[in-house]
This record gives C-alpha cells, sequence and structure tokens, in this order.
C-alpha cells in the first residue's frame, strides 16, 4: 500500500475535503485541555490514520493551535522504515532526525510555509528530500493546518517537520534522544508549540502472526480495553525513563510506530513527565486493506506533560 498517495486521495477528494470543513467548524475555539496541555510547554501527540479516524482529533488540535494565536510549531513526525528508498532503508539507524530542505509543503488548502532545519545541523538532524519522498505521517496534520487557516481567513504558522528516525542506537543505548532533546530546548519558547504524531497500536490480520492473535481477547471492546492497557503500561515506562522496557513492549507487542519518538519526548519533558489519554480508540483497517477482520490501528489523542 502506498499510503501517501492513499492518503493524497482522501484529501483531494470531495468527500474528504467536506468532513474535514465540517470538523473544523467543531472547533472554532479549539479545545480547553489541549490549549492547557500546551500552554504549559506539554506536546500533544496526534494520530495519523485515514482523516476519517484521525480527522476530528487533528481538528481539535489545529482550531487549539489557532486559538491561542501560536506562530510556530514543531512537528516530530514518524519516518516509516519501509517507505525508504534505498540505501537509506538499509541505513535506518544512522539517521536521528530528518528535516525538509524546501520551505513550503502543498497542500489542498494551501501552502504551509517551512521553518528550515536549525543550522549547524551536524549528525543529529539532517537534511535529506529523498528520503522524506513517501513520507506521510505528518500530511494530514499539514492539510487540516491549512484548511484551518483559510476557514479563519489567517496565516497558517511555520511549521518546522522533524521526521524522527533512530533515538535508539544499534547498541540498545537512548543516548541519541538526549541529544536530540537538548538540541530541541535550544529551539524552543515563547511562541512555539511542539506536536507529534504516532498511530500507537497496530494489530491484526496484516499486522500480526496467528499465534499472536490467538492469544489476544475477540471483541472489538475486549480489544480497545486490552490494548488501552497495555498502551498505559508501556508509556508509564517511558515517563519513569525506562525506554528499554518501554521499547520491547511498545515494538514487538503493540507495533508502535511512535516508538522513537517517546524516549525523544521523555528526555525534552524530563523527569516526572506524565500522560493523559484525551480519546483512544481502534480503526478498522480491513477495508482499507482488503484483508479480513480483524486488522485496527489505534486513532488516539494524547497529551504529555511536562514534570
Amino acid at each position: 500500500m502506498n499510503w501517501k498517495d492513499y492518503y493524497a486521495r482522501e484529501l483531494a477528494s470531495e468527500p474528504g475535503q467536506a468532513f474535514i470543513r465540517e470538523k473544523l467548524s467543531r472547533y472554532p475555539q479549539g479545545d480547553p485541555q489541549l490549549a492547557a496541555i500546551l500552554s504549559c510547554g506539554g506536546i500533544v501527540s496526534f494520530p495519523h490514520t485515514s482523516i476519517y479516524y484521525s480527522g476530528e482529533l487533528i481538528a481539535r488540535l489545529v482550531g487549539t493551535i489557532y486559538h491561542l494565536g501560536i506562530p510556530r510549531v514543531i512537528a516530530l513526525g514518524v519516518l516509516h522504515q519501509g517507505v525508504l528508498p534505498e540505501p537509506f532503508r538499509s541505513r535506518y539507524q544512522e539517521f536521528t532526525a530528518l528535516g525538509s530542505s524546501e520551505g513550503r509543503r502543498e497542500t489542498p488548502f494551501g501552502p504551509i510555509l517551512l521553518a528550515q532545519v536549525p543550522q549547524p545541523a551536524g549528525k543529529l538532524i539532517q537534511e535529506n528530500e529523498a528520503m522524506l519522498a513517501a513520507e506521510f505521517s505528518l500530511d494530514i496534520f499539514f492539510a487540516l493546518l491549512a484548511a484551518g487557516a483559510r476557514q479563519r481567513g489567517t496565516t497558517p504558522p511555520s511549521v518546522l517537520p522533524l521526521f524522527i528516525s533512530a533515538t535508539r542506537d544499534p547498541h540498545g543505548s537512548f543516548a541519541p534522544a538526549a541529544q536530540l532533546a537538548l538540541r530541541l530546548k535550544e529551539h524552543t519558547g515563547p511562541g512555539t508549540a511542539i506536536v507529534t504524531t504516532g498511530d500507537l497500536v497496530h494489530y491484526g490480520t496484516a499486522y500480526s502472526t496467528p499465534q499472536e492473535m490467538a492469544a489476544k481477547p475477540q471483541g472489538q471492546a475486549e480489544l480497545e480495553e486490552f490494548f488501552l492497557r497495555r498502551t498505559q503500561e508501556a508509556l508509564d515506562l517511558a515517563c519513569r525513563h525506562d525506554y528499554q522496557g518501554f521499547f520491547q513492549i511498545a515494538s514487538q507487542e503493540l507495533k508502535d510506530d511512535q516508538r522513537q519518538i517517546l524516549p525523544l519526548i521523555g528526555e525534552y519533558l524530563g523527569s516526572g513527565m506524565s500522560y493523559q489519554f484525551l480519546q483512544f480508540g481502534l480503526s478498522d483497517y480491513s477495508a482499507i486493506l482488503e484483508v479480513e477482520p480483524p486488522c485496527l490501528v489505534a486513532s488516539a489523542l494524547v497529551g504529555f506533560l511536562p514534570g
């Protein structure tokens, strides 16, 4: 599945654009819970599932960004290893974060101006458009940010997209996460919000072995309860800076594509970091992937708070 093309078709379609406009119109003043998280220096995580699953969650965030008048956003995207072209795919762990060298990102609702990677970039943050050509994790966010500006008759905030590759080095150390967190702190302050994206669970016929599925609950409600609990247990470990324990659950059981980003968030927010789920659900991907159910991807809105 070419997810970049799939989501581009959703965003370009008339039903998709009408859906986005309607969701944005629900949040003219944003979401007070999200406003509190961003105002205290926290980080908001949104999903990058189909717009029909993620759209309202992202609309809540976009409405909040405009209501607060935030002029600059740092967006931490997932760098999906599976969409990387060679030779980059086999060198995945050589990169901690990738930024865009382009000055703008086009969307069906107008352009988003992109801030440039802080210089000197060094080895932590590199610019490489070839590696990002098929990456899609921030595309829906960009589109809703542009759509929100159009609805409000205003200019979108500038966005510095950083796609996180490997905060865990090949030897199992999370030192790159701590180093990148220090770089982020040099470029944040009043007027800057940090957001991130992640699909915290991938489960079912397209993602799991029969043995994995046999050991899990069978019903939708039971699966949501199970995976919410396991996701909370994984995040509890990340909040205690037990990144190895978090990483094991996130990669092996949850198949969480945000697993490289959470250690960075933990290092940035520091000791005592906490989180709160504003919404968690498992979205049905069986029709999208044309497989037998269950095939589920988490659509979650999560706030991470500094200690």
